[in-house]
């Protein structure tokens, strides 16, 4: 469905353009009829992009991850081995039960890391290397000592995953050890498909590779609403047909979607480097909104913004002391971190952050120094989440030596 609302309240969206959601308006739209009771009768409606909708959905997602390793966890007889013939007879499930108490001692396998590879453009040809290091793979070590191993012993086999940050996770597999052992072998050191609950993967961080940003229509949208029902505000997004697709389980996360609006809106960098994934030169990861950011700029330059209002206002050193100790406060940080394209395919999380400021921490200075406040409240945007505006901004690889 497209809806008829623009994005920026400025005009219809540009084909190379980013956004995520609109601002906010009332509608006469009846939502009783979605099974509640909504008060105001009027609801606010918005816009949402694709992109929106994916950090709002509750669907699951699929992501790729190396598996690079696997845990075996083997039985270890919780009775003596004296009374293992009474064990024995034992009706069978009641065997089976025991025995999965009997976990105690597991190996812990890792592949030797892969080799960094030339970038390659042609498909086919990554193809025929990914065929040609299948072929291999039942030689390595790794896969030795698992067509080795004494299945009767084993009580299960998890993978281990790393994913582009290095970061390693388990990953439960499916079917009979016979089959566990099979998948490892084909697929150690490679990518493989793992599904997770949602974009939504912990407090304040969201997976993006789930999202398809090589489909992203600047042009296509779905309308969110959001009322107040016994107190306590609720949130949808409707479907073509004005019927619920799904409701928002966190309404925080709209909040969210306004902070990444306004960040974009206002960082040229964090825009580029969205629209770099929407062409295809960058990979997505993660976006994480750090809501305990203190950046003490009292030790530090002042943020640009600030060097020039200080210049235009003319202030003295206790003044400027005064502004930069308010800065401290009511900072949240959106940072999305991804990978460029780089031609030596090397795979380097790149991140670029913005750092953004509530004017409300500007309050106790207003009365003193009214043309600063006036110069900073031109530069805020105003939400449901705050008046906030691009404080610093910052960008760089992770861990760069």
């Amino acid at each position: 469905m497209v809806a008829s609302i623009p994005h920026s309240g400025d005009g219809a969206a540009r084909p190379d353009d980013m956004w995520i959601i609109s601002r906010g308006r009332f509608t006469d739209m009846d939502v009783n009829r979605f099974g509640v009771e909504a008060t105001p009768a009027s609801p606010m409606v918005y816009c949402i992009s694709d992109l929106g909708r994916y950090l709002l959905s509750p669907d699951p997602i699929e992501v790729l991850k190396t598996l690079v390793g696997c845990d075996i966890r083997y039985y270890t007889p919780i009775v003596p081995q004296v009374k293992e013939k009474i064990r024995n007879r034992l009706p069978a499930w009641i065997r089976r039960s025991a025995r999965r108490k009997d976990i105690q001692s597991s190996e812990v396998l890792m592949a030797p890391p892969r080799k960094s590879a030339p970038h390659l453009e042609d498909a086919a040809l990554k193809a025929h290397f990914r065929k040609i290091e299948g072929f291999l793979t039942p030689y390595a070590p790794i896969a030795k000592r698992l067509r080795g191993l004494d299945l009767s012993k084993v009580a299960d086999i998890v993978g281990i995953c790393e994913d582009l940050a290095n970061e390693r996770s388990l990953l439960k597999l499916e079917g009979a050890i016979e089959e566990k052992v099979d998948y490892v072998v084909k697929n150690i050191n490679q990518e493989v498909a793992v599904i997770l609950g949602g974009a939504y993967i912990a407090d304040d961080l969201f997976e993006m590779r789930g999202f398809d940003f090589r489909a992203f229509d600047p042009k296509r949208s779905h309308r969110l609403i959001r009322f107040i029902q016994d107190g306590k505000v609720k949130a949808c997004v409707l479907d073509a047909n004005d019927d619920v697709q799904f409701w928002i389980a966190d309404v925080k996360r709209i909040r969210y979607l306004q902070l990444l609006e306004q960040s974009i809106e206002r960082n040229p960098e964090l825009r580029n480097a969205f629209l770099k994934c929407t062409e295809g030169h960058a990979r997505p990861f993660r976006l994480f909104f750090n809501r305990k950011m203190e950046i003490d700029y009292s030790h530090a330059d002042p943020p640009q913004i600030y060097r020039e209002v200080f210049e235009s206002c003319r202030l003295g050193t206790d003044e400027k002391d005064a502004v930069i100790s308010s800065l401290s406060s009511h900072q949240i940080g959106v940072s999305f971190s991804y990978v460029p394209g780089m031609e030596s395919g090397e795979c380097r999380v790149y991140i670029c952050l913005s750092v953004m400021h509530n004017v409300r921490a500007l309050e106790p200075i207003k009365t003193d120094l009214p043309q600063l406040y006036s110069e900073i409240s031109k530069r805020a945007s105003m939400c449901e989440s705050g008046r906030f505006y691009l404080l610093d901004s910052a960008a760089g690889y992770q861990n760069a030596q």
